[in-house]
């Protein structure tokens, strides 16, 4: 996680080292306009569609992993044996939710201003929070549960 927030932090200094404060601050993507200055001895030009490549591939497998774990989570809750039989409804609202929610770039800020003033507090501080509190008031005051299978492997 250091080692993100460091390449990350890294990347928004060269940044707004080559396009100023100005230009980044009002730049939609300023990493597109940063590598689309690169010119190196008139031989390695236009390597922003390197990026948007990269960038494309690497949103894909994000979006993979975050389907998987929703699918091992649905499974979980609602106690299916087979996991391939929630692939087509978790599919199919993940593609319905991405088709709602923006259909353009002003919609897709506005969605993003509303989710980090409401919902990033909720699930990144409320939520965590109150399980910690759940798991030690349980830890504390519950009684002592059954040996399972699942306690005998750990």
């Amino acid at each position: 996680m250091i080692c993100s927030a460091v390449i990350l932090s890294m990347t928004h200094a060269v940044e707004i080292a080559v396009l100023g404060s100005d230009m980044y601050g009002r730049a939609a993507f300023p990493l597109l306009i940063t590598i689309s200055k690169v010119n190196i001895g008139d031989f390695l030009q236009r390597m922003d569609v390197i990026v948007i490549l990269t960038l494309i591939i690497g949103n894909f497998f994000k979006i993979a992993v975050f389907c998987y774990a929703a699918l091992i989570v649905a499974s979980d809750l609602f106690k299916v044996n087979e996991q391939s039989e929630l692939v087509l409804p978790i599919g199919t609202v993940v593609l319905l939710t991405a088709m709602m929610i923006a259909s353009n770039w002003p919609g897709h800020i506005q969605e993003g201003q509303l989710t980090i003033k409401f919902l990033l507090p909720l699930f990144s501080v409320v939520i965590p929070v109150l399980l910690l509190a759940i798991h030690l008031i349980r830890k504390r005051f519950g009684r002592p549960r059954p040996n399972t299978p699942a306690d005998e492997k750990r």
